[in-house]
């Protein structure tokens, strides 16, 4: 499968779409962002991948994430990695059907962080800020 993603930018926001190689649109992302002078605040976002709902939050953070899945399947496989914006990786967790799972990242530095949110079928990119 060949995944293409799209994405546009509205004042605060990008909107992105994934599509599968037939070109259909398989997940939508959002990514909220603040400008220059405004005060961060925090956000949840979420994604459809399918029928499967995500929510990440709060983004920013201070350290403990929230990841919380529903409408999967009760026994599929997830696998969540953070990574920091030198590629190296910090965190890799495997979790099993629906449910809210808290990742702590109080003992990383402020800044900037991707989080991979992956099962055999999708993966999903989130931009995760650690304040």
């Amino acid at each position: 499968m060949v995944i293409i993603t799209l994405s546009s930018q509205t004042s605060n926001a990008q909107v992105g779409y994934t599509y599968d190689k037939a070109g259909n649109r398989i997940s939508c992302y959002v990514l909220k962002m603040a400008s220059a002078g405004e005060k961060q605040q925090e956000e949840i976002v979420e994604h459809f991948a399918g029928q499967r709902e995500i929510a990440l939050y709060p983004n920013p953070t201070k350290g403990h994430l929230l990841l919380n899945i529903a409408n999967g399947e009760e026994e599929e496989t997830y696998f969540i990695s953070l990574f920091n914006m030198s590629g190296q990786q910090l965190l890799h967790q495997q979790r099993n059907g629906n449910g809210s799972f808290e990742m702590n990242i109080e003992n990383q530095p402020s800044g900037t962080y991707i989080l991979i949110f992956a099962t055999k079928e999708d993966k999903i990119h989130y931009k995760i800020i650690k304040n």
